[in-house]
């Protein structure tokens, strides 16, 4: 029997992740769109979490966290590369 590793788990995020991810994209000067194509999503899912619209899959939130911490070079949340 062969068993999957991936699995699609879809995260509930509080409104401080949202918040804090919106927050430090326009600090940097980015676009809704800039980030969603660094992360390889859409503009229109990008706009819907930073609203608190959708929940989102832990794969994507992850992949939006090293777009906005690539261009930080924080390492406040992660630590990219």
């Amino acid at each position: 029997m062969e068993i999957s590793t991936r699995t699609t788990m879809m995260l509930r995020t509080p409104p401080a992740v949202s918040v804090w991810l919106k927050a430090k994209r326009r600090e940097r000067g980015m676009t809704q769109n800039e980030l969603a194509q660094k992360a390889g999503v859409t503009q229109r899912l990008v706009s819907d979490f930073e609203r608190g619209k959708v929940d989102i899959r832990v794969d994507t939130l992850c992949r939006l966290f090293i777009a906005v911490c690539a261009i930080l070079r924080s390492g406040v949340v992660c630590h990219a590369g």
